[in-house]
């Protein structure tokens, strides 16, 4: 299996997704602190504008390891949005890796599932030579719905 760091060394942008509550958020923030630690730049993309709070909680992580977010005050802005305008300023930034929060889902959530396709097709249009790494984040207890 493939470490943190490896993966991060790989890649250009990383799409965080899981079911709710599996603490998408609190790795992809640790996952931007091993990017700073690494020697890499990077910038977070807060494209969950679903849930409550999830815009502040992402901030929070990225003061903690002085990444910028990119993100929309709007409520329920559109995650794509949020991602073209992502990759916009890691480009004038130099960025090395962006790292894209998303919303939890489930898989018979047909529409929220379809937001991943039209965020992965921005990302495809927008930086189509990016290596790109879905990382899916599951606990424990989620046994079918993994």
């Amino acid at each position: 299996m493939t470490g943190f760091a490896e993966l991060l060394a790989e890649s250009q942008v990383v799409i965080c997704c899981g079911t709710g509550g599996v603490g998408k958020t609190t790795t992809l923030g640790k996952l931007a602190n091993l990017a700073v630690r690494s020697g890499y730049s990077a910038l977070i993309a807060a494209a969950d504008t679903f849930r409550a709070a999830a815009v502040q909680q992402v901030q929070v992580w990225g003061e903690r390891s002085d990444v910028p977010v990119v993100s929309n005050p709007s409520s329920n802005a559109d995650p794509a949005a949020v991602v073209f305008d992502a990759i916009g300023a890691a480009r004038s930034r130099g960025t090395d890796l962006l790292l894209v929060d998303t919303a939890g889902r489930l898989q018979n959530k047909h529409n929220l599932m379809e937001e991943l396709q039209k965020v992965r097709k921005i990302i495809d249009r927008l930086a189509p030579e990016a290596k790109v790494e879905s990382l899916l984040i599951l606990d424990a207890s989620q046994g079918q719905n993994g």
